[in-house]
């Protein structure tokens, strides 16, 4: 699905996705074989990663922690539904994305009952915590930039559609230092963007 980005616009009719994943799938696949069949590797110096991603898991397993998994997710999903659900304001987004802050901190102080490093699930959730959190941070952010109502995104303090400044794709990139939007303007070619009237 993270392919296919402008199939069916800002608003894909649900359950139906399987015939894009089994098209777009098949092209990415081969545009990637084709990407890398002549490139020359960069030369990374992967002991220094592998110790890294060792270090975070023997600390994940080492601390103390305070707070259990489940409750941080849990937490996290609840934020995104009542914070980034269908209907949205800049006030609801904006409150959103500081309890993502507190999540996120917590998110490096849950406690694993499981301290093993083989067929730990447990660890395996917690890693994944860290980055569902970051997404959507990374959502919320895009949304709440986003000063217009468009297609499944709609807010209540810009209630219209707003191609003038917001007829592009956004582009969200995550590093330590914060979240970096970019925009890449969307390819006209035969059909131009109209109203939808319901």
């Amino acid at each position: 699905e993270s392919a296919c980005v402008s199939v069916h616009g800002a608003n894909r009719l649900g359950s139906n996705s399987l015939l894009e994943c089994v098209v777009y799938g098949r092209r990415t696949g081969a545009a990637i074989a084709l990407f890398v069949q002549n490139r020359k590797m960069p030369s990374l110096q992967a002991e220094l990663y592998v110790q890294e991603a060792e270090q975070q898991i023997q600390a994940l397993l080492n601390q103390p922690g305070q707070y259990r998994i489940a409750e941080v997710r849990q937490a996290f999903q609840d934020c995104m539904t009542e914070h980034c659900g269908t209907f949205r304001s800049e006030e609801i987004m904006r409150s959103g994305l500081q309890q993502l802050q507190q999540l996120k901190v917590q998110s490096t102080q849950v406690y694993l009952d499981d301290k093993g490093k083989c067929w730990n699930t447990e660890l395996i959730e917690a890693l994944e915590l860290r980055s569902i959190i970051v997404v959507g941070q990374m959502i919320l952010a895009s949304a709440l930039n986003r000063q217009e109502s468009r297609g499944a995104h709609f807010r209540e303090d810009c209630p219209n559609r707003n191609d003038q400044n917001f007829l592009k794709h956004t582009m969200a990139y995550y590093s330590p230092a914060g979240i970096d939007l970019q925009y890449r303007p969307v390819a006209m070619t035969l059909f131009q963007p109209q109203e939808r009237k319901y």
